[in-house]
């Protein structure tokens, strides 16, 4: 099993003793250090709380995170921790596929080991958009077929009663399942909920639309098809698109 007894600070990570004050601070955080290759030296009984699962040898860090996080992981943030000592952002941790926050820190010429902080979730609604592509292929049970098509494919969805219509190039696909239930199952925060009918895919969105005391997200589909966003879900909606203000 992967160690979660260090034989002091200074044998967890070179700085270690610098980031002190941020582990008492955060008692609750997970930490593990993070060898060149990428596996585990040290974890501590948080992360495993966190994960639900104690951690055997060679453990590696990628194997922490979903899909959709690892790739973020592998081309983002081990290498800006590497090369300019850190790191913070959300990746989902594996089991939950919650997002939660991560620090990465690092010391160039100490071995390219890192310390990872994961901080435990503030509340269960904890979201992070992500745009990266998908790999996966999503199964959409139809009358008399399942359709399979990739996560990426799909441009909205839309939910018509107890099934969903799901926008994908072209075509308009009658779904046999309900909005919350096919978007619990697509595995990416792309897809945001911005209204109690619609789910969106975040990188078709093109502009947000203020018309009188209505907001629309306008897609990049060619016919500049308008989808609503409910007033309590436009907070979060110009959150996760990065757009300022409140207006």
């Amino acid at each position: 099993m992967v160690r979660n007894q260090p034989a002091s600070i200074e044998d967890l990570h070179p700085v270690a003793a610098g980031a002190a004050a941020l582990l008492a601070r955060h008692t609750t955080a997970g930490m593990a250090v993070v060898t060149s290759p990428g596996r585990l030296r040290f974890a501590n009984p948080a992360l495993c709380q966190l994960l639900g699962r104690a951690l055997p040898d060679d453990t590696g860090l990628d194997e922490l995170v979903t899909a959709w996080s690892r790739e973020r992981l592998q081309q983002e943030a081990l290498p800006q921790a590497r090369g300019s000592g850190y790191w913070q952002g959300e990746l989902a941790l594996s089991g939950s596929g919650r997002p939660v926050q991560w620090h990465l820190v690092a010391e160039p010429g100490e071995g390219d080991e890192v310390l990872a902080l994961v901080h435990p979730p503030a509340s269960p609604s904890a979201e992070a958009c992500d745009c990266r592509p998908l790999t996966e292929r999503l199964a959409l049970p139809m009358a008399g077929e399942t359709r399979f098509i990739t996560p990426e494919a799909v441009c909205c969805i839309a939910a018509e009663g107890q099934y969903s219509r799901v926008h994908a190039g072209d075509e308009a696909l009658l779904v046999c399942e309900s909005i919350s239930s096919l978007q619990g199952r697509m595995d990416h925060p792309a897809f945001l909920r911005t209204h109690r009918s619609w789910v969106v895919n975040l990188r078709r969105v093109e502009a947000l639309v203020r018309r009188g005391e209505h907001r629309y997200l306008r897609l990049a589909d060619g016919a500049g098809t308008e989808i609503p966003v409910s007033r309590r879900r436009l907070h979060r909606v110009r959150r996760v698109l990065g757009i300022p203000g409140t207006g």
